[in-house]
């Protein structure tokens, strides 16, 4: 239960709103800027400002949910932190493609690229309580920036005719890291419905055998501008696989009683359909 705050959006309603209108107001702002050529730098700074103060108040709305498991503001920055750095991440790539495809400097991606990269690192990796962890908070953490730079490569490659097998690549592998850590971290959830390395396991393989086939059917799709479309076709196959044994393997029932099972009373004695008869009296017994 929050614990600090008693307000979240409702608390500043008009900040909230605010800051949603500048962030698609400079979203506009920007497409206009591309259409006429001008610099989309000042389009980009509100965006990035106006994004600060939604997650800000994002972030106090957790603070403020009685059902959150957050209950102080130190909890919640990390989180507050993480998300905008991932918000500067895929800023960063949307960036450097539009300025492939439409003509900005795709230089203006570096701030945001390394902004981000250092949210999310610090985030991350200050996230464990031991080596280890830290060292799977890592791969984690290179997984994802690995999908998303990917993105951009695959996205500049097809503006440019590049080889898109590069891109390709190490979106697969940053994929199947972030899997990993995201399989491995599993367990210590509670309310994960994992419970063993081999439902870890089955769960790994299932989300990799589902981003195969979604990999697979995006590079066969833009395959009329590129020679790799036989990746995917190898990608729609192999990911049949790891799709049927991740379905076997992971445990769906009790992923499936996780998320439906209702909110535990916090009350003691709740569990207890019985009183005590020792502790009933209609007053006769006092003489």
């Amino acid at each position: 239960m929050a614990a600090e705050t008693d307000t979240g959006f409702s608390g500043s309603p008009w900040l909230f709103l605010l800051g949603a209108t500048l962030f698609l107001g400079s979203g506009a702002l920007v497409g206009y800027d591309l259409l006429n050529q001008n610099t989309v730098v000042r389009g980009l700074v509100v965006n990035a400002a106006s994004a600060a103060v939604v997650v800000a108040l994002v972030g106090r709305a957790t603070l403020a949910n009685p059902a959150s498991r957050i209950e102080t503001r130190r909890q919640v920055l990390p989180a507050v932190v993480l998300f905008y750095g991932l918000y500067l991440l895929v800023t960063g790539a949307v960036v450097a493609a539009v300025g492939v495809l439409f003509g900005p400097d795709p230089r203006l991606a570096v701030p945001y690229a390394g902004a981000g990269l250092l949210a999310v690192l610090v985030t991350f990796l200050g996230g464990g309580s031991g080596p280890l962890d830290r060292l799977t908070t890592l791969v984690g953490l290179t997984g994802a920036v690995l999908v998303v730079s990917s993105i951009g490569l695959f996205v500049y490659d097809l503006a440019t005719g590049g080889d898109v097998l590069r891109g390709i690549a190490a979106n697969g592998v940053g994929a199947a890291l972030y899997i990993v850590w995201s399989a491995y971290d599993s367990p210590g959830d509670p309310g994960s419905g994992v419970e063993t390395a081999g439902d870890a396991l089955g769960i790994a393989l299932l989300l990799y055998g589902l981003y195969l086939l979604v990999a697979g059917v995006t590079v066969v799709l833009t395959g009329v501008v590129h020679d790799r479309g036989v990746v995917g076709l190898l990608y729609l196959a192999l990911g049949v696989v790891p799709l049927v044994l991740g379905f076997v393997l992971s445990p769906v029932d009790s992923l499936v009683a996780a998320g439906d099972r209702p909110p535990v009373d916090g009350e003691e004695g709740a569990d207890d359909p019985v009183l005590d008869e020792g502790s009933e009296t209609d007053g006769t017994d006092d003489v």
